[in-house]
């Protein structure tokens, strides 16, 4: 992992490839094969910290991480490998997965996950409540790719605007939803 520097330069943070990486409190966090780790970009001497470390049998893939505002820890885990919250369970941290599914690239927002899912036929968008577990798909999104982005209340994505009755996208382009499923709207 690399620090772009003001000047242009880089300097070399650790040699531990990231799979995923998320910014908090000061603190860069980074997936490896070996779980997830952290390291204090205020300190040039800081050591690498584990936060949360698994074993070879148990070993889901940290595809995105996502960590609120109020520093609770959500990673997914690819296809077919859930999504799943780090909580603290008798001092050590615990992988508790929230959903089952195919889940890649993700946002939080207000107490939801949104992100892409296959699991309803085409790929859709989806909302995942992360209190309840429940995922509510937006049936008339089809997405032509995993990567969304959230801004406010509206979710960004590359798809259609329409599903047809045989299961095939109207109108491919960039387009804005609002986060409660209403409201597509073409941008590109």
């Amino acid at each position: 992992l690399y620090k772009l520097l003001s000047d242009g330069t880089s300097q070399k943070i650790t040699n531990t490839s990231g799979a995923a990486i998320a910014y908090y409190d000061g603190y860069l966090y980074f997936s490896s094969s070996t779980g997830i780790s952290r390291i204090n970009l205020n300190d040039n001497a800081a050591e690498i910290e584990p936060v949360f470390t698994i074993d070879a049998v148990n070993r889901p893939y940290r595809y995105n991480i996502e960590i609120t505002d109020e520093g609770d820890i959500y990673f997914s885990s690819g296809a077919g490998a859930g999504f799943y919250q780090l909580q603290e369970y008798f001092d050590t941290l615990q992988n508790a997965e929230i959903y089952a599914g195919n889940v890649y690239d993700f946002e939080i927002h207000n107490g939801y996950a949104f992100f892409d899912s296959s699991e309803y036929g085409s790929t859709v968008l989806c909302k995942l409540n992360l209190e309840t577990g429940e995922v509510i798909p937006f049936e008339s999104v089809m997405l032509s790719s995993a990567a969304i982005c959230l801004d406010g209340d509206y979710i960004y994505y590359e798809g259609f605007a329409a599903v047809d009755e045989n299961g095939n996208g109207k109108d491919r382009g960039i387009y804005r939803i609002s986060v409660d499923g209403t409201n597509p709207e073409r941008i590109i």
